[in-house]
């Protein structure tokens, strides 16, 4: 199984105003009651001309920063994005402020996901693209 790259890349807003649903939809395997929970925001452009669209879940305020195929990001500071796991990412934004620490419905366990997820690895190291043998660079 390929690895993802966890290089950050540099992204800032491309001023586009309309909604594009589709990415969530395919992360969401086109399930609308969990889609419905979020909040479409604003659009960047990623420096490979790649358009990641913003979403905020109602509750928990946590983003989703999807590509067209669904592929998720999370975002760094001052304008980086990282490439994570879509599905973990997905999992930790609808985890309710009061279960955390508790996976929700359908979660991905330990080793189930797609990029090789492991128990050395917590949770919220592994959504922000760390992997637990690796340091945040400069």
């Amino acid at each position: 199984m390929a690895r993802m790259s966890y290089q950050p890349i540099v992204g800032d807003f491309s001023g586009s105003v309309r909604p594009d649903w589709t990415p969530l939809l395919l992360l969401a395997d086109h399930d609308i009651a969990v889609a419905e929970q979020f909040m479409w925001m604003f659009e960047i452009e990623l420096e490979n001309a790649m358009p990641l669209q913003a979403y905020k879940h109602w509750e928990t305020r946590r983003y989703l920063h999807l590509g067209p195929q669904a592929e998720a990001f999370v975002f760094l500071a001052p304008k980086r994005y990282r490439r994570v796991c879509g599905r973990c990412l997905l999992d930790l934004a609808l985890m309710s402020p009061r279960s955390r620490g508790h996976a929700a419905p359908g979660a991905a366990e330990p080793g189930d996901a797609p990029c090789g997820w492991n128990e050395g690895a917590s949770e919220t190291a592994h959504v922000a693209g760390l992997r637990p043998d690796a340091r945040e660079s400069p």
